[in-house]
């Protein structure tokens, strides 16, 4: 068997794999990694196919939160090998980022980078969930109050902060995007549609609740 049969073969017996886990800070529903290895593991043993990661670049810096802690910003270049029983393989490239206080950044971009690759590359479908286009998200009346606005000069986020929080938004998966404005709202108690919105002394804060969003954590 040819890796690309293989890799339908391994596509068309992993099962749904729902939103197990529950940030209790946010209330956020994610996929957790372990749930994705439990769905995969027993097709790709079944089909003979084995996925090989490899770091090929790491770059790290440093970002420094509006109260003064330091945060470590991981990016990780991750190329993947998928080998089939005939030894045949299929390599591709993924790009994965993550920040943390401590010494975690690097384990949870190496996560996030494997849990999206091995989502898209084989499909796998998210159980009991409906699609975010499927309904219409009420904006919480706390953001009502206090529509969207350009902040003041001394409110502004530093562009490496905006930068940040840009690039951490990106890594949201798009079914949680809307969830993830609307706990903005209520925690931040006003809009924050995007960057310039946000002031700098929550920074911290919107940081936090959109890492929480993005599932990169070990057990994601």
């Amino acid at each position: 068997m040819k890796i690309f049969e293989a890799l339908s073969a391994v596509m068309a017996d992993v099962a749904p794999v729902g939103k197990g886990g529950v940030n209790e800070d946010q209330h956020y529903r994610f996929r957790k990694v372990d749930d994705l290895y439990d769905a995969l593991r027993p097709a790709l043993a079944k089909h003979g196919v084995v996925i090989v990661p490899n770091v090929s670049e790491r770059v790290e810096d440093a970002v420094t939160t509006q109260r003064g802690n330091l945060m470590r910003h991981v990016v990780l270049t991750v190329q993947f090998q998928a080998i089939g029983p005939e030894g045949d393989a299929i390599t591709w490239q993924t790009i994965s980022e993550a920040l943390d206080t401590s010494d975690k950044a690097t384990n949870k971009a190496l996560t996030a980078a494997w849990k999206y690759a091995m989502l898209q590359l084989f499909c796998v479908p998210l159980e009991g969930e409906e699609e975010s286009d499927a309904r219409t998200v009420e904006v919480p009346a706390v953001a009502k109050e206090v529509p969207p606005r350009a902040v003041s000069d001394p409110e502004k986020l530093s562009p490496t902060q905006a930068k940040v929080l840009r690039a951490s938004f990106a890594k949201v998966p798009s079914e949680q995007r809307s969830d993830l404005r609307r706990a903005l709202a209520e925690k931040l108690g006003y809009a924050a549609t995007k960057s310039d919105n946000i002031r700098s002394s929550d920074f911290e804060t919107a940081l936090a609740i959109i890492t929480a969003a993005q599932g990169g954590e070990d057990g994601d």
